[in-house]
């Protein structure tokens, strides 16, 4: 019965659990997978075994540095993405060193680093000196154990991007990857997603991957006793379900449709919990047509839908990958759509191509070479630019 009905026990079919194993066997053979699967599936979890220590070490950081300058953290509004407060605490560790520099010493220090910065934030900084409150005992310790765990995040930091690249192009050679024309789902949790679950052939439907994923609430029913409404049951695939409720957070809060439907529920009273497992069931669903059946999103209650190509250039832009490497994937991803697709996943790279050669991106655009090439994968012409005459 555990196999087939996990979190389910019903006279029923614990009577039909005995002819089952009896006649027929279940479950006698797991469904294998191969070597690009089984590594999907491995970056996956190692990604997220190493969000969860940098966010351990967020909390770490934190921690130390209050004890060692009180409230210096709260004169930056992004903390971990700028590299001011460390580059000045690495030079000037208190209250007082910061305050006897001056703004112009400040500042100095920062461009002969090569720092970006804005002068307001270093006179937040001398400002919150000026009354800054004494550090705890061991202060210059706390700020020594700070550093070093903000040098292990930083650390982490490369290596969670580094995964990151490696996930997209290998989401890219899957059919996973049209996930990302479903709005609210983006490289990582699509590959996530893909990883966990595996080649889509393993399931006849959708409810066999929400089946296995455990999205059900167990049933204990002898006799006269019927407990028809209990937790979600024990066995099933955690990795998994915790994919899909990871995407289902995403869509409730990056998702209009699903947004709604979320406020909807809260206001009938249901538990937050169970909208969640809601929106995961229908995604599952969604999911399931669009990755068995090659297609991308369709859905009567959305308005349009994200485009693949553009949403995987945007990711390769934020993670700094090589124009070789974003070459590649884009054209695996290519591959993988249908041929009905091409001409509207062409649409935004015409229209990137034409800002590049009209000169409204600054900076290295090196995405102007490979571009064409994409587009003539999909058997889509080229804007040409008009010629300047030099």
């Amino acid at each position: 019965r555990q196999p087939v009905d996990p979190g389910n026990k019903t006279d029923d079919t614990d009577l039909m659990a005995l002819y089952r194993a009896t006649v027929t066997g279940c479950a006698l053979l797991e469904a294998t997978r191969d070597a690009a699967w089984t590594t999907l599936q491995l970056l996956v979890r190692q990604r997220r075994d190493l969000v969860r220590k940098g966010a351990a070490l967020n909390c770490q950081i934190r921690e130390h540095l209050e004890a060692a300058v009180p409230g210096f953290a709260a004169c930056f509004d992004k903390l971990w993405e700028s590299a001011v407060p460390w580059h000045l605490l690495h030079h000037f560790p208190t209250a007082a060193h910061l305050g006897a520099a001056g703004l112009t010493t400040l500042c100095q220090s920062l461009r002969a680093a090569g720092i970006r910065f804005q002068q307001r934030t270093v006179q937040a900084v001398l400002d919150w000196a000026a009354q800054a409150a004494p550090g705890d005992v061991a202060a210059d310790q706390h700020l020594r154990i700070a550093l070093a765990y903000y040098r292990d995040r930083a650390q982490k930091t490369l290596e969670i991007q580094a995964l990151e690249r490696d996930l997209a192009a290998r989401l890219a050679q899957t059919p996973y990857v049209l996930l990302l024309s479903f709005p609210g789902i983006n490289v990582v949790s699509a590959a996530d997603f893909g990883g966990e679950a595996g080649p889509i052939e393993h399931y006849a439907t959708a409810k066999s991957i929400t089946g296995r994923a455990g999205l059900c609430p167990s049933r204990y029913q002898s006799d006269q006793v019927d407990k028809a409404d209990g937790p979600l049951v024990r066995a099933a695939n955690r990795s998994l379900r915790a994919a899909i409720l990871g995407i289902a957070d995403n869509l409730i809060v990056c998702n209009h449709h699903f947004g709604v439907l979320a406020t909807q529920w809260a206001a009938q009273g249901k538990d937050p919990r169970q909208a969640r497992v809601k929106v995961g069931l229908r995604f599952c669903r969604i999911a399931f047509q669009m990755v068995a059946g090659r297609q991308v999103f369709r859905h009567p209650a959305i308005q349009g839908r994200h485009y693949i190509l553009d949403k995987l250039t945007a990711f390769h832009r934020g993670h700094d990958t090589g124009m070789a490497d974003v070459l590649r994937d884009l054209q695996a991803a290519v591959a993988q759509l249908p041929p009905r697709e091409h001409a509207a996943e062409a649409r935004p790279l015409q229209e990137e191509l034409q800002k590049i050669h009209d000169g409204r991106r600054r900076g290295p655009q090196l995405l102007g070479d490979i571009l064409p090439i994409v587009l003539a994968r999909l058997g889509v012409g080229v804007v040409q630019s008009a010629e300047s005459g030099e």
